[in-house]
């Protein structure tokens, strides 16, 4: 029923009304009878997505499926390569819902400094840290994917993005942080496990001190 309104709708409502749209749908994420409807609705709406306003609204819905980080390791209702897949839809409508105006006889673009571009950086932004910030998520497989939806975003868009203080924003304030997390929670993991596993070894046999 909210679909069918939303998309009766969709060029209607304000972005008042577009952030009720999204936050009804974040609050049916761990309906066990609703979440998996509510999440291909709010797919579906992302697909028709052309406001750059509503791009956060639409990514902060999205990362509200995954499983929360007190959950058992099986309990999922959507799952999060699905959620990853509609995220990278979105990273990659981002040169579409922030197109820059272009001179049809030459094909340039205005100046670097343009309105368009400062959005597009942005929301590139925005997109890249999300992913960043899921490598931080308890699930190791939620991890895995992360990483992998980083590496697409980074190279399949990096085209859109020129701008030498965007990438070097990127690189200082997100993917240098991220990777020294990750390095960080490696040396401990590890360290658990060898813990771990001197304690499952058997104690040295005793020596009673005869012959």
């Amino acid at each position: 029923g909210i679909r069918v309104f939303a998309r009766s709708n969709f060029d209607e409502f304000s972005t008042a009304q577009w952030q009720v749209i999204f936050k009804t749908y974040q609050r049916l994420r761990y309906h066990p009878k609703a979440a998996n409807g509510a999440f291909e609705d709010l797919s579906a709406l992302c697909k028709q997505l052309e406001s750059a306003n509503l791009f956060r609204q639409a990514v902060a819905a999205l990362c509200s499926y995954f499983p929360p980080a007190q959950a058992t390791t099986t309990w999922v209702l959507v799952p999060p390569e699905q959620i990853f897949q509609v995220l990278l839809d979105l990273h990659q409508k981002i040169p579409k819902i922030t197109r820059e105006e272009e001179d049809e006889e030459n094909g340039d673009k205005k100046s670097g400094d343009s309105k368009e571009q400062v959005a597009r950086h942005t929301l590139w932004l925005y997109s890249v840290n999300t992913l960043a910030s899921l490598t931080k998520h308890p699930r190791h497989s939620i991890k895995e994917l992360a990483l992998s939806s980083l590496r697409t975003a980074l190279l399949a868009s990096g085209w859109s993005v020129r701008n030498a203080e965007t990438w070097k924003h990127c690189i200082s304030k997100t993917l240098v942080p991220m990777l020294s997390d990750l390095a960080a929670n490696g040396s401990a993991g590890v360290q658990v496990a060898e813990k771990k596993q001197q304690q499952q070894q058997p104690p040295p046999p005793r020596r009673t001190g005869r012959g």
